[in-house]
């Protein structure tokens, strides 16, 4: 692992980079000091891969109010909740389609009119379920876990469009997200897909666009359980920021050690580390 200053000076190592959005690029709220200038100077491919579930034009919506512009900043965005749902158009998921689902969360109206799948609302009527959108109270939790643990024993696969377990507020403080539902699900026994990042196939997916044959390829991210393992598993580069969840665990680890020494201490297998893009 290697401490460097931006990405500015790696990039001609590489021919594709892959970004995470929040903890890299903004906190939520705000962008990063230092983050449009350091997009506009990349001059390799850029690609967004980010386990939002939600779609690319409501991210892409919300990026353009923070002057991140596509083909100025960045040449494509990824989401996971966007690759569940062209997975869905083009059956591609690991799940026999035309399907019914029986859905969890707050944004069903990101998968809302997709072809293939047809909502239900009685789990015991669907052939999967579909997890979107923070579902994370005690009481919203308590709610559903009857279903939960009945969808598990009938080995009801669940489909998790965000498999973050945190991310980080504008205030530094951990939001809990939709991984820790999908979780809680596996530990029933209940069968998981994650739909985004560390699974290979939105990787996969990434590359394939990327139109490069066999690109020498960065992914940067602030989470090594998701930006780090994914790009493990597809021979990846990974770059750490320290500016998201992370820099979170080791500051909540009451540790003497610095972020650094932590970071070995973890055997996490980071390239190099930086504490923002530029």
């Amino acid at each position: 692992m290697k401490k460097i200053n931006s990405i500015i000076d790696i990039e001609n190592q590489y021919d594709l980079i892959l970004c995470d959005i929040w903890g890299v690029l903004f906190d939520g709220d705000r962008i990063f000091p230092g983050v449009h200038d350091a997009l506009s100077k990349i001059s390799k491919k850029v690609f967004l891969l980010t386990n939002s579930s939600q779609r690319v034009t409501v991210l892409e919506a919300m990026l353009n109010k923070l002057q991140i512009a596509r083909n100025t900043h960045y040449q494509l965005l990824i989401s996971s909740g966007e690759f569940f749902c062209q997975s869905v158009i083009h059956q591609t998921l690991p799940l026999k389609l035309p399907a019914k689902y029986f859905f969890l969360g707050k944004n069903h109206q990101i998968i809302a009119n997709l072809p293939n799948i047809e909502r239900v609302h009685n789990h015991h009527d669907a052939q999967m379920l579909v997890l979107a959108g923070n579902v994370l109270y005690k009481n919203e939790i308590e709610q559903i876990n009857p279903i939960l643990e009945d969808c598990a024993q009938n080995q009801l696969p669940l489909f998790c469009l965000n498999p973050d377990m945190i991310s980080m507020d504008a205030d530094k403080r951990p939001v809990a997200c939709d991984g820790q539902i999908a979780n809680h699900y596996q530990q029933k026994s209940g069968p998981v897909i994650y739909m985004g990042k560390p699974n290979q196939p939105i990787y996969q997916y990434a590359l394939k666009n990327s139109m490069i044959h066999q690109p020498k390829v960065l992914m940067i991210g602030d989470s090594y359980s998701t930006d780090g393992l994914g790009a493990l598993n597809s021979q990846i580069d990974f770059a750490l920021v320290s500016s998201g969840v992370e820099y979170h665990h080791w500051q909540t680890n009451n540790t003497n050690m610095s972020f650094e020494q932590w970071i070995h201490q973890q055997g996490y297998q980071v390239k190099w580390l930086l504490d923002s893009l530029n």
